[in-house]
């Protein structure tokens, strides 16, 4: 997996965040692991590239005073008018302890029960929470779609590949539902009536 780098700087408590901002900049603050909170700042762009790679669930490293550190976002504040990045909170991690975090399911293609039989698709859990070293994160578990044909065809937890890998252990239940295809509102006979 690529490293995703973030360069930073360590920012004084006396620096006014409106400035810090119009001069291309966040606020942010980093603690966890090894390490006392502290206020750092970066590059705006730099950093809005970076987080479109890892988001909030993958390894988003640090370069802070000459050092690398292995972090995740834990927050993002946004300005309620321009729903720009106003403030971020990062957990620095222990590359080799376990983490635990969620993962964000990502739907991909269109449910043949949803085109051909109006199936309604419920989603009732749209992240699975896992524990496992940094490096085994991923950004996002993907779900395909046209695996569900037919009414309550539906996928679980334990339906996901991530389920058979190594080192990721997933807290979520395994019968959990993500994702059904139930009958229309009206039921099934709504159906065959328009038909």
């Amino acid at each position: 997996m690529n490293e995703t780098i973030v360069n930073a700087q360590v920012r004084k408590m006396t620096d006014r965040v409106k400035d810090i901002r119009a001069d291309g900049f966040i606020p942010a603050v980093v603690y966890g692991y090894g390490l006392d909170s502290t206020p750092i700042q970066f590059d705006y762009q730099e950093f809005r590239k970076a987080f479109r790679i890892t988001g909030k669930s993958t390894v988003m490293t640090l370069e802070l005073e000459g050092k690398k550190l292995s972090t995740l976002v834990h927050d993002v504040q946004y300005n309620p008018l321009t729903d720009e990045f106003a403030h971020i909170d990062f957990i620095a991690l222990d590359d080799n302890a376990p983490v635990t975090t969620t993962i964000r399911i990502r739907y991909e293609g269109l449910s043949p029960a949803e085109k051909n039989l109006q199936s309604v698709i419920s989603k009732p859990h749209t992240s699975i929470e896992v524990s496992c070293l940094p490096r085994l994160l991923k950004k996002y578990i993907t779900i395909d779609m046209g695996q569900l044909k037919n009414f309550f065809d539906k996928v679980t937890v334990a339906d996901l590949d991530i389920a058979s890998e190594e080192g990721i252990e997933i807290l979520t239940p395994a019968d959990a539902v993500l994702v059904q295809a139930n009958t229309p509102k009206g039921g099934i006979q709504e159906t065959k009536d328009e038909e």
